[in-house]
């Protein structure tokens, strides 16, 4: 049909819990819960056609409701900025983690 097949965009992610390897597993269980179990073609596995599409990020640092200086600076100063208050033991750390790690990976 001469019409362009748009890539599938790669999606981002930042896990502040637990290993990247754990959120793939868990959207692997979560797919077989759907029913989802076919394969598409070219993928070994569920988890291959994951890490394949989704690319998940360490955000976890320290540990729980521990924060380094730099992750409660960035949620400080993203406060006073935006008006926004974020807590520093989830949604500051996945920001502050998609901001240094994500974006300055891909410009684009």
């Amino acid at each position: 049909s001469g019409m362009l097949m748009n890539p599938v965009p790669k999606i981002h992610a930042v896990g502040v819990c637990d290993t990247p390897d754990y959120f793939y597993d868990i959207m692997v269980s979560i797919a077989e819960e759907m029913g989802f179990c076919n394969i598409p073609e070219g993928y070994k596995s569920l988890k291959d056609l994951f890490q394949s599409h989704v690319r998940v990020y360490q955000g976890k640092g320290k540990g729980y409701a521990v924060s380094t200086k730099e992750e409660l600076e960035y949620v400080s100063q993203f406060s006073r900025q935006t008006g926004i208050i974020l807590d520093p033991v989830y949604t500051g750390k996945a920001l502050y983690h998609f901001v240094t790690n994500v974006m300055q990976e891909n410009e684009e």
